[in-house]
């Protein structure tokens, strides 16, 4: 399940706009302390609860999602935004951000053009959980603000709709006085690289492998376990995994292919320890996978790490994916 990166300093921003942050956590369900921590993580579903709970404020607090929005300081809370700030003008900020935005919320940006000038359209990152109205209401907003900020131009929408604005291509031209190529260059091959994880976590044989590690010491790691983990049915993930050239099967071995590799490398267990940990019935199991795995015995295999020599290599236990 993905998780989405919530800059603590948001909480900063909420207080600003008047709200009692102890009642907005305790309403949404969410930890009183969550803004004390240093790295919030949220899934889907919190975020959009704790959007839904700021959302419902707004009857009593009608300036609400203004005050959220267009606070000065709300760019600079996460990389992604503060990068796309950096741009040359509104045109590549809003491109840099459809791209990047994923990384620190449920949400999608689409970018379309006609001879009316360049609409703006925001949806939820999974089309089974639509995105709530205010939370919708705030990104348009926090995108004209940030517009009105780095052209320093007061940007009106040619018109808008509760999930879209339609911008003057004009607007769009505008130079940035926030421009800053150097923060651009710097930013970027970490918002890649970031990126790049998040997609690979949202595939299926990812999905799997991380099941597996909590599952395997609990000698439940069968297909028909992770499924359900994954609450879908056996069969729905055979075909899955078979659309991405693999089998339960497959990535069971290679899973425990690359723990076996980390548990020798780090650490001084023991081989009725790793056996156990990799959900086997009996260590003589777990041995007798070792030696078709590698060639060789572990104890020959523990001496060669010892000395410094060079082991039998473990299979594929460097680029798993090569077997799919």
């Amino acid at each position: 399940m993905s998780r989405y990166s919530f800059d603590p300093q948001f909480g900063d921003v909420i207080r600003r706009a008047g709200i009692d942050l102890g009642q907005l956590l305790r309403q949404c369900g969410l930890p009183e302390g969550l803004f004390g921590r240093r790295d919030i993580l949220l899934t889907r579903t919190e975020y959009f609860r704790l959007v839904e709970a700021l959302g419902s404020m707004e009857r009593d607090m009608p300036q609400l999602a203004e005050r959220i929005a267009l606070d000065g300081r709300i760019e600079t809370l996460s990389p992604p935004v503060f990068a796309a700030y950096c741009s040359d003008n509104g045109m590549t900020f809003l491109r840099r951000l459809a791209h990047y935005k994923q990384l620190v919320g449920p949400v999608k940006i689409r970018i379309g053009q006609d001879s009316d000038g360049v609409r703006v359209t925001v949806t939820s990152d999974n089309d089974r959980e639509p995105l709530p109205a205010f939370f919708a209401k705030l990104e348009l907003m926090f995108i004209v603000g940030v517009l009105r900020r780095a052209t320093q131009v007061h940007v009106r929408p040619v018109r808008s709709t509760p999930a879209s604005v339609m911008l003057s291509r004009g607007d769009l031209v505008l130079p940035f006085v926030s421009r800053n190529d150097a923060m651009w260059q710097y930013f970027e091959p970490e918002l890649r690289r970031r990126l790049s994880e998040m997609e690979d976590e949202d595939t299926v044989v990812a999905r799997v492998r991380s099941a597996l590690v909590e599952m395997l010491p609990a000698g439940r790691a069968t297909a028909d376990g992770v499924a359900a983990r994954l609450r879908m049915g056996k069969r729905t993930l055979q075909r899955k995994l078979a659309e991405e050239n693999t089998t339960f099967q497959q990535q069971l071995r290679l899973t425990r292919l690359l723990l076996t590799k980390n548990y020798l490398r780090n650490g001084n267990r023991s081989n009725d320890d790793i056996a156990f940990l990799l959900g086997y019935e009996d260590t003589s199991s777990f041995l007798r996978a070792f030696s078709a795995w590698t060639g060789q015995h572990i104890a020959e295999y523990r001496k060669d790490q010892a000395t410094g020599l060079p082991s039998a290599p473990l299979d594929d236990g460097e680029n798993p994916s090569r077997k799919h």
